[in-house]
């Protein structure tokens, strides 16, 4: 997990599954960074949709270096991209963003449009706030999504580690 710009799953997202879990850290390399996220198309060699097609809404709570409770809200409509982690601390491996997600229906094989729900855990460069959000979105086109790309507003991601399960119907 060197340092990259973007972290990039192409074909993970198949008819073999139409629910996927995605589980994994990102480190950056500056403060005040913010994970985006972005749906691929075209399988192997796919594409990136950074259309204003992007929806969502994370909420979180936080503890500063006061030890006040803080509520965090940040919602967003027709985006280019999900971010569901505002203004991320750097602090070398120290503090760092941390997610889990489920995606559903990637491939929009059961229902029209591709959603997300999950949570992200990271240390604001604000007040030095530890904050928990749980997050969920939608896009507003049906693009039959084959891959993920993960990102930071600026900068690049100097480490990372992430992982995709698909989940099986009983």
């Amino acid at each position: 997990s060197s340092t990259e710009s973007d972290v990039i799953f192409d074909n993970v997202f198949t008819s073999s599954f139409n629910k996927y879990r995605i589980i994994g850290f990102m480190i950056p390399t500056g403060d005040n960074r913010s994970l985006r996220m972005r749906a691929r198309t075209g399988g192997a060699s796919g594409s990136t949709n950074s259309d204003s097609i992007y929806n969502g809404i994370y909420r979180g709570r936080a503890v500063n270096d006061s030890g006040n409770g803080v509520t965090i809200d940040e919602q967003f409509y027709q985006a280019d991209s999900w971010n569901f982690a505002e203004n991320t601390n750097l602090d070398f491996d120290s503090s760092y963003l941390g997610f889990d997600f489920t995606i559903y229906d990637p491939n929009t094989e059961i229902a029209g449009r591709m959603y997300i729900s999950g949570f992200t855990v990271f240390h604001s460069n604000t007040d030095a706030s530890q904050v928990i959000a749980y997050c969920g979105g939608r896009l507003d086109s049906d693009i039959d999504a084959t891959g993920i790309l993960f990102t930071y507003n600026a900068d690049s991601i100097a480490e990372h580690s992430i992982t995709v399960y698909g989940a099986s119907d009983a």
